[in-house]
């Protein structure tokens, strides 16, 4: 694939490209399959994995597989992931974790969708090590939450908004639009995709979310990863699920 954006004659730049690349005999190319991911986790419930390190701060990891990027539902998903902790400021997990408990300086989630296989939701946190429990405790309530009851009108308002602004300004330039356009073309999504990514949120209501929420997220197949100084743990972890302590080498 090859994308041209610039200040250009189109005929000229057209006739460039065919005379450097017109000749290039085709030639078919068989991809190897990707077998879809496995989750991990039986129906037994949660995994608990930690990571031995001598560190004054525990990194905390909850993650769990997620939705291909041309899923219907992927839209509603980006709203929650923004009123759990993707939007920093307003988000449940700031002002929860972070303000009003004070147990962690950082904290938030992330959706990365996928293209040709499922993506991932990760809720992240950094908290000293004696607040490990308590702080992992409240990560999985504001989770849990999203699957309980309705988020506000506010909440819902400012997600949108959010989404709005950061979305006019991932396209600001000529370079940016062609890149996003192969991507599209790439992955084979339609060519008015963001147009529809932009106007299904739009659309969007508290109750959509909810009911995307109470089909995608999975408390009993979550995995959580604690790395850290398991002794200065104010609990076992445990209670969170069947534990795996992993003998990693520093550096590998």
């Amino acid at each position: 694939m090859l994308a041209v954006s610039g200040d250009f004659d189109k005929l000229e730049m057209l006739a460039a490209l065919r005379s450097a690349f017109g000749d290039w005999p085709a030639k078919s190319v068989s991809l190897p399959v990707i077998p879809p991911p496995t989750p991990a986790i039986s129906n037994a419930g949660r995994s608990v994995f930690i990571v031995p390190r001598s560190l004054t701060q525990t990194h905390l990891r909850i993650g769990q597989l997620s939705v291909r990027e041309n899923d219907p539902d992927y839209f509603a998903l980006a709203l929650l992931d923004d009123i759990l902790g993707g939007n920093s400021f307003t988000s449940r997990l700031f002002r929860d974790v972070r303000n009003r408990q004070g147990l962690a300086y950082s904290v938030g989630s992330t959706i990365r969708p996928g293209h040709l296989v499922p993506g991932a939701l990760v809720l992240h946190a950094l908290t000293k090590a004696p607040t490990t429990y308590q702080a992992l405790s409240s990560m999985l309530e504001q989770y849990d939450r999203l699957r309980g009851e309705l988020v506000s009108d506010l909440e819902l308002q400012q997600a949108k908004d959010a989404f709005l602004n950061s979305f006019v300004f991932s396209f600001a330039d000529a370079g940016q639009i062609v890149n996003r356009l192969m991507e599209l073309e790439y992955y084979g999504l339609p060519p008015d995709f963001l147009q529809q990514f932009r106007d299904g949120v739009v659309r969007l209501t508290k109750e959509d979310l909810l009911r995307v929420a109470q089909k995608h997220l999975n408390p009993s197949r979550l995995i959580i990863l604690a790395v850290g100084k398991e002794e200065d743990f104010e609990k076992p972890l445990t209670a969170f699920g069947k534990v795996t302590v992993l003998s990693l080498k520093p550096g590998g």
